[in-house]
């Protein structure tokens, strides 16, 4: 007798192993339905054999492919990895060898799979090593992703596939910049790098800011105004784009006109206070041609160097245009008579629900129990704050409030809170 389709995947669902649900599979043409489902729905690929013998999987199977709902990559090229000190013997030489020959096929394996994964909605990459100047891999993909964390270089196949991605919401960049306006000859490879990324190809990338240098002025921040021709994010894409994590300030501000973000992880690149100045003004100017400041949830933006001074400067910007934030952080707590007037500014965030504060330089370094009575203090003038997180030398504190009293909390995912408040 055959069951109805929910009766299958509630069995399913109690199967935990992968390799339950690959026998689970081969019992019936029913339960080979649902157990496919549950078993390529979620895919992580961290070893490069293995990924490149599941990607030809993929790519030769189309039943198997439309199935993948979320994909996971993790990149990790040996030979980048690969200690100078190698001994030379057959063997290492022969798995030396095995390496190069995988990491050769490893790009066009993932490129092929991708372009069957019609029905991709989240992508992850993390390249912890190796190559990042490969979003070639992405040409041609037919999929509308909803989520995507980039480890890829900012580069014209990257820019073209964001361009096309319609219904993209939660979006994290490792890397951006201006992509000057250069013709193919002069890009010089696959990716089309026309700046020295960060995390990229450096010698190839200097020659060629080189050769653009003499048309394309010298400008403090990739938002502005791109040169006839320049490759850059359509004004009209990624129309939907609601949470955006990149450390370069410059993505944020030329990305939040004109879209719905409501959830924003930035960090600011200058060291200097008038420096930081500016980038922040450049910031809110962004942010208040959003398609509305009012949106605006959360908002993250770490530094390299926290002072009393410019959190007050940060403060006195951002409570007037995002009178609606949740989240906010990270701010040095001042020590003195100034957190009167911290205070004074952070009860205008009539919503505000935590704030992350940085007290690395209070001496004596505030206890748990100082932490308390801190948090109290604020929550007097504050009184729709839930959560205070206590930054001190990068350690993190939380505190919440639990039956009127604040406590330590040790469960919460503190990297995610500011998507989650």
């Amino acid at each position: 007798m055959e069951l109805s389709r929910e009766a299958y995947e509630l069995i399913v669902q109690y199967v935990a192993a992968k390799s339950d649900l690959f026998s689970l599979s081969r019992v019936s043409r029913a339960f080979q339905a649902a157990a496919e489902r549950a078993l390529y729905n979620t895919i992580t690929m961290r070893d490069v054999r293995s990924t490149i013998e599941l990607c030809d999987v993929l790519s030769r199977t189309n039943r198997v492919a439309k199935l993948v709902v979320t994909l996971n990559l993790f990149v990790s090229d040996p030979n980048a990895t690969r200690g100078e000190d190698t001994q030379d013997s057959e063997s290492d030489s022969s798995d030396t060898s095995m390496e190069d020959i995988s990491m050769e096929r490893y790009w066009p394996s993932l490129s092929a799979a991708l372009q069957h994964t019609h029905r991709l909605r989240c992508l992850n990459v993390h390249i912890e090593s190796g190559n990042t100047s490969t979003a070639w891999v992405l040409r041609d993909c037919t999929f509308r992703l909803r989520s995507f964390h980039c480890d890829f270089a900012w580069d014209r196949d990257l820019v073209a596939f964001l361009n096309g991605q319609s219904a993209l919401e939660d979006l994290f960049l490792a890397d951006y910049a201006t992509i000057p306006s250069v013709s193919p000859a002069e890009s010089g490879g696959e990716g089309g790098n026309a700046r020295e990324s960060g995390r990229g190809d450096r010698s190839q990338a200097q020659a060629q800011n080189q050769a653009c240098s003499s048309t394309v002025p010298a400008l403090p921040f990739a938002t502005a105004v791109l040169p006839p021709g320049a490759s850059s994010i359509h004004p009209h894409a990624l129309y939907r784009l609601a949470v955006l994590e990149c450390s370069y300030p410059d993505a944020v501000i030329s990305l939040a006109p004109g879209r719905p973000l409501s959830r924003i992880k930035t960090c600011f690149s200058r060291e200097d206070r008038e420096g930081k100045e500016r980038e922040l003004a450049q910031l809110i100017a962004g942010l208040r041609l959003s398609e509305s400041a009012r949106r605006i949830r959360a908002l993250d933006l770490a530094d390299t160097t926290y002072t009393e001074e410019f959190s007050l400067d940060l403060l006195r910007a951002v409570v007037p245009t995002l009178p609606d934030l949740r989240y906010l952080g990270t701010l040095v707590l001042p020590i003195g008579l100034e957190r009167l007037q911290f205070f004074g500014l952070l009860r205008r965030l009539r919503k505000l629900q935590a704030v992350e504060l940085e007290v690395t330089d209070w001496e004596p370094p505030p206890s748990p129990q100082a932490m308390r009575a801190l948090a109290s203090e604020l929550r007097l003038y504050c009184t729709t704050v839930q959560c205070v997180v206590f930054v001190a030398d990068f350690e993190r504190t939380m505190m919440r409030v639990v039956d009127g009293f604040f406590k330590v909390d040790y469960d919460t995912n503190l990297d995610n809170l500011w998507r989650e408040v």
